[in-house]
């Protein structure tokens, strides 16, 4: 079944992790986050270069998701109001708030980056954009939140829930696909029905139990299909060459995200009565092998077959020099060092020259779309690293 590119919802925080963004970058067509109206973001300037010059972020309010969403907890509030009261109480001294909600319980905490963990209070604040003016007051009432301005404590597990729905009514609204980087992942399959969020509601399972990481989701096809060719390190990744390969091979990647969103379809359909994790990740490995990794390995063993070779022997083998040389009044060849380099140098231009030309004749697919991303992120196993060495 083919269907159109199907956007990323990003919950359950306000601001991105810069990492993991510039990688979502490389296979979501764009990324949307829940952000009520009339908030002011300070966004990092990765993600101020990913939205200005990619438009790849995109705010979505809450709507009418959160009358739905606030209508069912108040229904569950009035009726369970003890059950909850004793799972999800808080304390009207708790002002340390954060945006936070995870991964670790029950103090919530956020790993931002590699090297760095941004410390949390003991309740996550919510804008009351996210909910109604009513269930505020009722939560507040049964001892279930705290107001800090505009913006409302609660517990980081029953925080944590309520963005789990709340990002799924707005996918379903919006045809988007929630996705997180935390720890505790969310189904692309949209299964937070209102029964599954007050059976998890009353029985305050932790998160780590409430969702088990699903195979055949989209991100998860499409970090290992780049696993081969993005650097292990995503400090590594620079915004600007994430920017230029999307602006640059939009073609290459538009038929990377369809083999994408192909091999997650089939995983989903064929293979979910799969009940062993084990073989069905195997499934996944042994697909993405055979839909992306093989191909990339045949298209670079094509391109070395067409001279595009990227070893320093490519540079250094005996070319001849132009006749434009013969300007120069035979000064390059009576110099044997001037006309050695001259003569790399020549040969490095024209084999860049042939580099280039390959490149505009390759069709584009899901392989070359990797090949054309580990030559951009990786310039060190490129024939441009090379040149530049010499």
């Amino acid at each position: 079944m083919i269907e159109g590119q199907r956007f990323g919802l990003y919950y359950p925080y306000l601001h991105f992790s810069d990492n993991w963004l510039k990688t979502a970058a490389l296979y979501w067509p764009q990324m949307g986050r829940i952000v009520p109206e009339g908030i002011t973001l300070s966004d990092s300037d990765t993600v101020r270069a990913l939205s200005d010059e990619l438009g790849f972020v995109v705010r979505v309010p809450p709507g009418s998701a959160v009358q739905e969403l606030t209508d069912l907890l108040i229904g569950i509030v009035a009726e369970h109001g003890e059950t909850l009261r004793e799972r999800y109480s808080i304390s009207r001294r708790y002002f340390m708030m954060s945006d936070s909600c995870g991964p670790s319980w029950p103090d919530p905490q956020r790993h931002r980056d590699l090297d760095e963990v941004e410390a949390t209070g003991r309740v996550v604040a919510l804008h009351r954009e996210k909910g109604g003016a009513f269930l505020w007051d009722m939560l507040a009432h049964s001892g279930l939140a705290v107001q800090l301005g505009d913006w409302w404590g609660l517990h980081p597990q029953l925080a944590w829930l309520y963005m789990c729905a709340l990002a799924d009514k707005l996918a379903t609204r919006n045809h988007l696909i929630p996705t997180t980087d935390q720890d505790i992942v969310h189904a692309d399959s949209l299964t937070w029905t209102d029964e599954l969020f007050t059976s998890k509601l009353l029985a305050g399972y932790p998160p780590k139990e409430i969702a088990a990481k699903p195979m055949g989701r989209r991100e998860q096809v499409g970090l290992l299909a780049l696993s081969q060719v993005t650097p292990r390190d995503p400090h590594r990744i620079s915004v600007a060459k994430v920017v230029k390969i999307r602006r640059r091979y939009a073609p290459e990647f538009d038929a990377f995200y369809s083999e994408v969103a192909d091999l997650a379809n089939h995983l989903e359909s064929e293979l979910a009565g799969i009940a062993d994790q084990d073989i069905l990740a195997r499934y996944l490995e042994n697909e993405v092998r055979r839909r992306f990794h093989s191909p990339l390995d045949s298209l670079e063993r094509a391109m070395r077959s067409e001279g595009v070779d990227t070893s320093i022997t490519a540079l250094t083998t005996k070319v001849a020099l132009p006749a434009s040389a013969a300007a120069l009044g035979g000064f390059l060849t009576h110099n044997p060092v001037v006309a050695a380099g001259g003569a790399v140098a020549f040969g490095a231009i024209s084999l860049m020259r042939d580099l280039q030309r390959t490149r505009r004749s390759v069709t584009p697919s899901a392989a070359s779309y990797l090949w054309r991303v580990d030559r951009e992120l990786n310039p060190e196993n490129t024939l441009r690293k090379i040149i530049r060495m010499g």
